[in-house]
């Protein structure tokens, strides 16, 4: 199976264009033969979307873009999108919205995964907009255990800061869930020394999950941020694999970030990068006996070979702690 990262540069409040972006971007994940497609954070209306959050109408505009891209979808295809949701439960003090995401599949919402960690520092104002999301989810796809996490989700890392950030730590959560992949949708500004930044925080998520990581990061200038893209790809040790190419519009590259997974009883997840200047496609085996052999797994029931992978998304489920 293979999973596709959309490295995009979308447009801050063109809904209808950023819609059309990820039209494209999942079309050219499905004649790669890709089955899951992942968006960067807020893909859908663009990173930061600040006060149009606040218009009265914005959110109703954004949830019908969604659904017509839902629909749009090619057949066999799912999409995990960087999106607004709005807060069902709201009480008096919340925020009335979450920074969050969604798997879609067949013009459905099978799951929604909500941000934990809202940064409102230097460039930063989440909290002014969003309720924090009170757990960390994952879903089930293709025999896979995958754990979502966004953006600065994956920055609370004590053993690289020497001391916690914020009360919560999403991926402590997350690694008590038996993962096979962690994905991390991300709109994450470049300064320098920031994509080495980056690298440290998913290899030390790699080895704490004991679960290969993906992180796809958007690119392009909105007002006084510019985004470097620089996606990349972990083994469960905490190897680094690979990383796209930083700057440009990646919204057709030559090939995606994808995931394979193969052998019946076992799965030996791969990671694939695109071309690049520096050379052509490689593939890297994250499973036993690769490039970064990950720990030994008990057989989950019904996982298959690769083509059953392909064509099967399992139910899904919410049972991680959080």
């Amino acid at each position: 199976m293979r999973i596709a990262l959309a490295q995009l540069n979308p447009t801050i409040g063109d809904l209808a264009g950023n819609r059309e972006a990820i039209a494209r971007a999942a079309q050219e994940a499905a004649a790669a033969g890709a089955t899951l497609l992942v968006t960067p954070e807020l893909a859908l209306c663009g990173y930061p979307p600040r006060d149009l959050l606040l218009e009265p109408g914005f959110l109703r505009r954004l949830e019908a873009n969604q659904a017509q891209l839902a629909r749009e979808l090619p057949p066999g295809l799912s999409l995990l999108l960087g999106t607004v949701l709005a807060n069902p439960d709201q009480v008096r003090g919340q925020r009335p919205l979450f920074n969050g995401a969604v798997l879609l599949q067949e013009g459905q919402v099978l799951q929604a995964f909500r941000k934990r960690l809202l940064p409102t520092y230097d460039v930063f104002d989440e909290d002014r907009y969003f309720q924090p999301g009170d757990r960390s989810d994952w879903f089930e796809w293709g025999g896979l255990r995958c754990g979502v996490s966004i953006c600065e989700d994956l920055w609370n890392d004590e053993g690289i800061w020497g001391q916690r950030h914020y009360a919560e730590d999403p991926i402590a959560d997350l690694a008590q869930a038996d993962l096979d992949l962690l994905i991390n949708l991300s709109a994450s500004p470049y300064w320098l020394g920031k994509p080495a930044q980056r690298e440290r925080l998913v290899q030390r998520a790699a080895i704490r999950c004991g679960a290969a990581v993906l992180y796809v990061n958007q690119v392009g200038g909105n007002d006084d941020l510019i985004f470097d893209g620089s996606s990349l790809a972990c083994a469960a040790d905490g190897a680094l694999l690979d990383r796209a190419a930083g700057g440009g519009d990646r919204r057709r590259p030559r090939g995606p970030l994808a995931t394979a997974g193969a052998g019946p009883g076992r799965l030996r997840p791969q990671v694939r990068l695109p071309a690049t200047a520096a050379g052509p496609e490689r593939w890297h085996r994250l499973g036993p006996g690769g490039d970064a052999g990950r720990r030994r797994r008990r057989p989950r029931a019904g996982a298959g070979s690769a083509d059953a992978l392909a064509l099967q998304l399992r139910p899904l489920r919410q049972r991680c702690p959080g």
